[in-house]
């Protein structure tokens, strides 16, 4: 059976090594459920190069979990702190990376 009624948005894991470390650091996106067109649209966007990372983000990425400040406090999605989230690489090319990879993965689901 195929239901229409969907999230809006999903969760999805996002794993990457920060430069120097060998040590694997994670965390839980929430990414807005596109349509086909949006999909195939950015993915399009994407490939030619006229659309940044940060751009990308902007438009899939709607929340987070598990991301903490250096004393363990949370660190909201969308508060002044997320700035220097989104500018710890490669946090932003790895969350884009896992935004297309959940796409692949629902594809080989199905």
């Amino acid at each position: 059976m195929f239901k229409i009624a969907v999230t809006p948005t999903y969760a999805w894991p996002v794993r990457f090594t920060l430069p120097g470390s060998s040590t694997t650091v994670s965390y839980e996106a929430q990414f807005a459920r596109l349509t086909q067109d949006e999909i195939d649209e950015l993915g399009d966007r994407a490939a030619k190069g006229d659309v940044t990372d940060r751009q990308i983000l902007d438009r899939v990425l709607v929340g987070w979990s598990k991301i903490v400040d250096e004393s363990g406090e949370p660190i909201a999605f969308g508060s002044s702190a997320a700035d220097v989230v989104f500018n710890t690489y490669p946090f932003t090319p790895a969350t884009v990376k896992a935004f297309f990879d959940s796409l692949k993965d629902a594809k080989a689901k199905n």
